[in-house]
C-alpha cells in the first residue's frame, strides 16, 4: 500500500466493486428468475423461493454497501475540496438506497415483485441515463473497461449469493428438524 493512500481509498474501491458487482447482475438475474417464476419452471437442483430470498437479500447488501461507499466518498470529497454534491442526485439515490431498504420487511424479501420492482427501476434508470462516450480529443488517452470486469462482477455476485442461499438453506433446514413444541 502506498503510502500517501488513506485506508479508506481502498475500503471505497473494493465496496464500489461489489455494489456494482450486486446492482448490475441483480438487474439480469431478476427478470430472469421472474420469468422462471411466471412460467413454473422448476430449477433441478436449487430451490427457487430460497434463490429470491438471496438474490433480494443480495440487492439488500447491496444498498447498504453503497450507503457506506457514499458516506465514505462524501467524506473523502469534502476533506480533498472535490465536488460531493453531484452524487446527491435523487433519481439515482431512490433506486441505489432507497428502494431496496423495502427487503427490511420479510415478506417483501420473499417476494420476487418486490425484486421486480427494484431492478426494474435500476433497469428503466440505466435506459434513461446511458448515453454513448463521445469521441476522445486527439491525444487523449481513453481506457476502457477492461474485458475481464464482467467476468469479475459475475464472479463477484454468484459468490455472494451463494452465501447467501447456503445460509438460507441451511436454516430451513435446521427449522425442520427442530422438534415443535
Amino acid at each position: 500500500m502506498p503510502f500517501n493512500m488513506p485506508p479508506l481509498f481502498y475500503l471505497d474501491n473494493y465496496g464500489n466493486i461489489c455494489v456494482n458487482a450486486i446492482v448490475h447482475c441483480s438487474n439480469v438475474v431478476v427478470p430472469v428468475l421472474f420469468i422462471l417464476h411466471f412460467f413454473k419452471i422448476k430449477l433441478p437442483v436449487l430451490n427457487s423461493q430460497t434463490l429470491i430470498t438471496a438474490v433480494n437479500t443480495a440487492m439488500l447488501i447491496g444498498a447498504l454497501l453503497f450507503i457506506v461507499k457514499s458516506i465514505v466518498c462524501m467524506f473523502l470529497a469534502w476533506y480533498s475540496a472535490a465536488s460531493y454534491w453531484q452524487m446527491w442526485d435523487p433519481v439515482m439515490l431512490a433506486g441505489g438506497m432507497i428502494l431496496p431498504q423495502l427487503f427490511w420487511f420479510r415478506k417483501l424479501r420473499h417476494s420476487i415483485m418486490c425484486g421486480l420492482i427494484v431492478a426494474g427501476y435500476n433497469i428503466i434508470l440505466y435506459i434513461l441515463t446511458w448515453h454513448p462516450a463521445p469521441e476522445p480529443e486527439p491525444g487523449w488517452h481513453v481506457t476502457n473497461t477492461p474485458w475481464y470486469y464482467h467476468f469479475q462482477s459475475a464472479f463477484i455476485y454468484v459468490l455472494i449469493v451463494w452465501c447467501i442461499y447456503w445460509i438460507i438453506s441451511r436454516r430451513e433446514a435446521r427449522r425442520k428438524t427442530l422438534p415443535t413444541q
